[in-house]
């Protein structure tokens, strides 16, 4: 029986296998324990991360990857270049065909690589072409890859060699600004098992019988470092278990706080990804909010400790010593804590990967098979990979069409009506979040303007009141001292804050998306109620277009917040 793949909430981390077909049998069982001790070893790296095997289920390397996965538990996918009755004309008896129907049944998918000259297919250049598709779906769809090979160069459409040269990007632009543009989300390392052929002899070629290569360019730690953050988020979703509410209604939310029906599988794993992702942005936003507060507090304690030593008599005063330092203590430790644990950072990304598959959920639901990752980060480099790796996983589903019915309504009309609740509750969310942060910046402004005031008029009262009172007044030298300098310090944390905060940028950047938003939600209701098959095309192109704006101001979102990281600063004297 297949292995349960249903979705959970994590993701996988996606190897795939090419090789050739007419090894030695003598051989098969030496290159099964090679690729057992490579899964073992990725199972051991990342401990919180499912593996998932991408096999073509041909004879030779694909059956023998299959088969060791098999023994691990770990499920794989079997992708054909064609459709089976045209495939097992390349399998050599009725005991091979045999041993293809009983992977195909148990195999966890099967994805059938989509070809337009099906009466093609017995011979020639069409089935050449599907091959080199089937390479170039592996290479995408992967993160890492094994190869059984001779290390022996080919220029065969889909053969070992051609697809080798792709998943390390022979050709094309590589080093680090390869390794995180656009449509480069295939680069990865490649496990290469030297292996001898039946076609040329059976001599051993000469090499190592298993090395790791890299993309020119790159490192293990460049594509280790994605592979850790995705470990890291599946841990966080396996330990977050009473937030299991919170993400029922995050997926609630998604499509308008509606019941939906009759979403694909690739609808189910984006939803299910996407509330997870949603919940834990949510909760580490929050944790990493208390904790800043926190250490912004107590900076603000720590200097009115400190002012009252310098400004008054009381130097000696053990008890305003321990305050300080006290208080400086606790900001420092709760800063390292949020910045060991990386609270912020982890909110940052998962709000970003939950975006980007907001996008790609409606996408789907719009009948498009536009892949949000080939359009995410195109300008961010570094860390931010694992996000596209995460959900490149999408593509693994043959059926990303939506068929939902809504409201008793099925087809186009249904997909468009879902479409729209994004752009409607877009709208609002972007409107709304534009007012807030525009409150925000106004309040942080107007306290920091108040307390200026404070430090500015108050030294000038204690200057002039002793001229004009008619008695002296206790303790006023001191305090149109010491009021005003704590009242300058809560100024320029107040407004240190607000800047760091962004609340000016991002209230622009949401008045942008809301403008955008709202302009596409008037042209989708006309062509809703047009109700034309013209009408339909042109709103998949709206929402195409619009789901490119909104993961490039993800893209933005991203690189704003972490250029404006919050810190503690405070000039102790």
């Amino acid at each position: 029986m297949p292995t349960d793949t249903s979705p959970n909430g994590t993701v996988s981390l996606v190897i795939a296998i090419t090789g050739h077909r007419d090894l030695f049998p003598e051989d098969e069982k030496q290159f099964e324990a090679a690729i057992q001790q490579i899964l073992l070893k990725e199972k051991k790296k990342y401990p919180s991360t499912s593996l998932l095997l991408l096999s073509g289920l041909a004879e030779g390397a694909d059956r023998i990857a299959v088969r060791a996965a098999v023994g691990l538990e770990i499920p794989y996918v079997a992708v054909l270049p064609m459709a089976p009755e045209f495939y097992r004309d390349d399998f050599n008896s009725a005991q091979s065909n045999t041993e293809f129907e009983e992977m195909l049944q148990n195999a966890a998918r099967v994805i059938e690589i989509p070809c337009s000259a099906r009466l093609g297919l017995s011979h020639g250049a069409t089935r050449d072409h599907q091959y080199d598709c089937l390479g170039k779906f592996l290479v995408s769809a992967s993160q890492i890859m094994i190869a059984v090979w001779d290390q022996v160069r080919t220029s065969k459409p889909g053969g070992t060699s051609e697809v080798v040269a792709l998943k390390l990007a022979e050709g094309r632009q590589n080093g680090r600004r390869g390794f995180a543009g656009p449509g480069s989300s295939g680069m990865g390392p490649v496990h290469i098992l030297l292996a001898r052929r039946q076609s040329t002899g059976s001599e051993v070629p000469t090499g190592p019988k298993h090395e790791i290569r890299y993309p020119d360019g790159t490192s293990a730690d460049d594509f280790e470092a994605s592979y850790r953050l995705i470990d890291q988020y599946n841990a966080d979703v396996r330990a977050a278990g009473n937030l299991t509410r919170e993400v029922a209604t995050s997926r609630q939310n998604i499509c308008g706080g509606q019941e939906t029906s009759g979403l694909t599988p690739a609808m189910e794993w984006t939803a299910t990804v996407y509330s997870w992702a949603d919940t834990l942005a949510i909760h580490y936003a929050a944790r990493s909010l208390r904790l800043w507060k926190s250490v912004y507090i107590l900076l603000a304690i720590a200097g009115v400790a400190l002012t009252f030593l310098h400004a008054t008599e009381s130097r000696t005063d053990w008890r305003l010593h321990i305050m300080y330092y006290l208080a400086l203590a606790l900001a420092f430790s709760l800063g390292y804590w949020e910045i060991r644990d990386q609270h912020r950072q982890r909110h940052e990304e998962y709000r970003a990967l939950a975006e980007a598959l907001r996008v790609q959920f409606f996408w789907l639901a719009a009948g498009l098979r536009d892949m949000a990752y080939e359009n995410f980060l195109g300008k961010q480099a570094g860390k931010t990979i694992w996000i596209r790796d995460a959900m490149s996983e999408i593509s693994l589903y043959n059926d990303v069409a939506s068929t939902q019915t809504r409201n008793g309504v099925v087809g186009e009309a249904a997909r468009l009506s879902l479409a729209r609740t994004w752009v409607e509750g877009q709208t609002g969310y972007f409107n709304k979040a534009c007012r807030k942060h525009q409150k925000r910046h106004r309040l942080f402004n107007d306290v920091a303007l108040v307390l200026v005031g404070v430090g500015f008029f108050l030294p000038l009262i204690g200057w002039l009141t002793p001229t004009f009172a008619s008695q002296e007044i206790p303790h006023l030298k001191q305090l149109a001292s010491i009021v005003p300098t704590i009242a300058m310090l809560w100024a320029a944390l107040a407004w240190n804050y607000a800047e760091l905060r962004g609340y000016v940028q991002e209230a622009r950047q949401y008045a942008r998306m809301h403008d955008l938003f709202y302009a596409a939600k008037s042209q989708l209701q006309n062509l809703e109620r047009a109700a034309k098959p013209e009408s339909f095309v042109a709103a998949q192109t709206t929402i195409r277009e619009l789901g490119q704006d909104a993961l490039e101001e993800n893209g933005d979102w991203l690189s704003m917040h972490r250029e404006r990281k919050l810190k503690p600063g405070i000039i102790a004297g």
